[in-house]
């Protein structure tokens, strides 16, 4: 098992598991509010102490004070290190973590492959950020190019280019040639899926003359590109996307996820679009919360990311044929995972891309407050509008069509109020449509028993093949000593002695820092990193405000979530539960203003009370001089800062 573990592979992980589900499996949660509760599964108790709050992806225990993200959850719960718990949730997600060869190698070969792998996997995010800036610098200065007429006709708005970061690919080999000069080899760009090769093998731009989209994961970095032909003559597809790599999968990516994630908290559910011009109409109308699946029809993996942050889906598709397949085949997916559902009905032919333009932002308010919840969309379309003229046997096929959504409700009550719906609609006893329920739910079983015990037959078969290939004498691997390295520090709290009203400052700030980018941006201006303590909890702020000033304020929790790990901090772990929970916000500037005095002043008390001891030791009078100056000075700003602290 290799232990060196890349970030960016856990961060991928981190991504794709949901920590709600992981827990489930351990202790049976139950919703209550924004979080869900259960008895803790780490110590005996009868009234439920241990929460989860999904939005983090964070659980802590009141009664043992046990805490943390979903890999200190394995960690503690099946007893191993971090990269095996990180190992464990792989297998979980299917996140495909590089190994050592296959081969008999040495220690010296395998650390050398897994460095190549590493590296790889970086040089293709720098690649992608790459060719996304150069296709934006197309888009900017080729004023004359078919890509930068295509959306000047579509009056395309600079606001949605610029949030979007859309471009142009020019000729066949002009990113071929830019990103050779910038260093970067015909390999990285085939293993990028940039560039394609031809029947001579020479390369060329894979989305040459089309429009480009940079396709991001989770964390915000570029991983692929989507592309639209501008061409009238619609020789090849209308769209041409990335091929698979190793940093994109499609199956797992929801686009304009990063510019979306806030505003799922803050409207309260999510809406999935068909394309990318249809999510740009839509944040371009103030929906931030719209994103679309990645080339691909929705997907298990997608709706269990849109899970962590939301339990809410509006499904906004096309009115066509295709677009209401979609539909269905989307409520088959998201609905057994636990989502609310609703459908926006799309006029005839129109897409939010043509309504947002033509009836601007209220166009688009107007049909997303008419949806619908999913069951009534799906008796109006199985019941094609009236039901004065439905035999009873149409009703019978209807009873039976819908009757596969109803099983998948997990809610017992949600499920006999659809019954119900569904009973007043067809005008048929509800007893009758239960009658139903139960013999499709014991055919269902049969299938799903089935099912299982032929992947069972299959895991044995597989099991038993593996058993022989390992006891191949061609198969046995040395070094597997260097497989046992020490855990990284748990239980590594220290104690640092500061005063009760510097730490409960620093909790206060931290708080603020980790709900508030433009908070955390200006303590890093307005607190210097020598006034904050060396408590883990100082170190958290100085953590927090580190990320900020590197562009990763959206991931803080995730990097506090590894701090903690390896400085246990219980306090620390509560803040990750509820960082949102917090002072009111109309008093805000007031409390930062408040911790910020009290920081800065005992800082400079106690540098000033430094310099007063050395005064009382000093012999020679020059070095009495230079102290006594700074005493002074210290002595000043003290002063000052009283001063200023005062007017606020």
């Amino acid at each position: 098992m290799n232990r060196a573990i890349p970030n960016e592979i856990v961060e991928e992980i981190r991504a794709r598991v949901d920590i709600v589900e992981v827990i489930n499996d351990y202790a049976p949660l139950k919703k209550k509010g924004h979080t869900f509760e259960a008895c803790c599964p780490f110590h005996t108790e009868k009234t439920p102490s241990f929460k989860v709050n999904p939005q983090n992806q964070m659980f802590y225990c009141f009664g043992c004070e046990a805490g943390g993200d979903v890999f200190k959850f394995v960690m503690d719960k099946e007893n191993v290190d971090f990269p095996t718990a990180v190992h464990l949730l792989a297998e979980r997600c299917n996140v495909i973590i590089p190994e050592k060869p296959s081969y008999n190698a040495n220690n010296q070969n395998s650390n050398k492959w897994q460095q190549n792998q590493r590296n790889l996997r970086n040089r293709l995010y720098e690649l992608h950020e790459f060719a996304k800036n150069e296709y934006q610098k197309n888009l900017c200065n080729n004023p004359n190019n078919a890509v930068v007429q295509y959306v000047k006709n579509r009056n395309m708005s600079s606001e949605g280019i610029e949030m979007f970061s859309l471009g142009a690919s020019l000729n066949g080999f002009d990113i071929i040639q830019k990103a050779n000069k910038a260093g970067f080899t015909n390999n990285e760009l085939l293993q990028s899926g940039i560039a394609a090769e031809g029947k001579t093998g020479n390369l060329y731009d894979r989305f040459f003359n089309r429009l480009t989209f940079p396709i991001w994961n989770e964390t915000g970095k570029v991983i692929g590109f989507s592309s639209r032909t501008v061409e009238n003559d619609k020789k090849g597809a209308k769209y041409v996307n990335s091929p698979e790599s190793m940093i994109f999968k499609k199956s797992n990516v929801l686009y304009a996820l990063p510019l979306a994630r806030k505003a799922f908290n803050e409207l309260g559910f999510a809406i999935l679009c068909e394309g990318q011009i249809d999510v740009m109409a839509m944040h371009l109308a103030n929906y931030k919360n719209a994103v679309a699946p990645q080339g691909t029809a929705l997907t298990d993996e997608q709706c269990r990311i849109l899970k962590r942050y939301t339990d809410t889906i509006y499904f906004m598709f096309d009115s066509d044929n295709a677009g209401q397949k979609a539909i269905r085949r989307g409520i088959e997916i998201a609905l057994p995972i636990g989502f609310d559902l609703k459908v926006v009905q799309m006029p005839a032919g129109k897409d939010p891309d043509e309504i947002f333009k033509a009836e601007g932002a209220e166009g688009i308010e107007n049909i997303v407050n008419d949806a619908k919840d999913f069951f009534v969309y799906l008796m109006d379309y199985y019941c094609q509008g009236s039901v004065k003229n439905l035999t009873p046997a149409d009703k019978g096929k209807i009873v039976n069509e819908l009757l596969k959504f109803v099983q998948m409700i997990k809610n017992a009550v949600a499920r006999a109020g659809y019954v119900t719906m569904l009973a007043e609609k067809l005008n048929i006893s509800e007893g009758a449509i239960f009658s139903e329920l139960n013999s499709y739910k014991k055919i269902v079983k049969k299938q799903t028993d089935y099912a299982q015990k032929r992947e069972q037959i299959s895991a044995q078969y597989q099991q038993r093949n593996q058993i022989q290939n390992n006891n191949s004498p061609s198969n046995q691997v040395n070094g597997e000593a260097n497989n046992i390295l020490p855990q990284q520090g748990i239980n590594n709290e220290f104690v640092i002695d500061i005063p009760e009203k510097i730490k409960q400052a620093e909790v206060i700030l931290l708080q603020y820092a980790i709900k508030d980018y433009d908070t955390a941006h200006m303590l890093s201006t307005q607190l210097p990193v020598e006034l904050i303590s060396k408590h883990p909890l100082g170190r958290a702020l100085e953590e927090v405000i580190r990320v900020s000033v590197n562009g990763e304020h959206d991931l803080a929790v995730n990097y506090l979530a590894e701090f903690e790990r390896n400085n246990s901090n219980e306090l620390l772990r509560r803040l990750l539960l509820e960082p949102l929970y917090v002072i009111n916000e109309k008093s805000k500037k007031k409390a930062i203003a408040e911790c910020l005095f009290t920081v800065k002043l005992y800082a400079l008390e106690q540098e000033k009370k430094l310099v007063a001891d050395k005064l009382k030791k000093i012999s020679s009078s020059e070095e009495e001089e230079i102290l006594f100056s700074s005493y002074l000075k210290l002595d000043s700003e003290i002063k000052q800062l009283r001063v200023e602290h005062s007017s606020v």
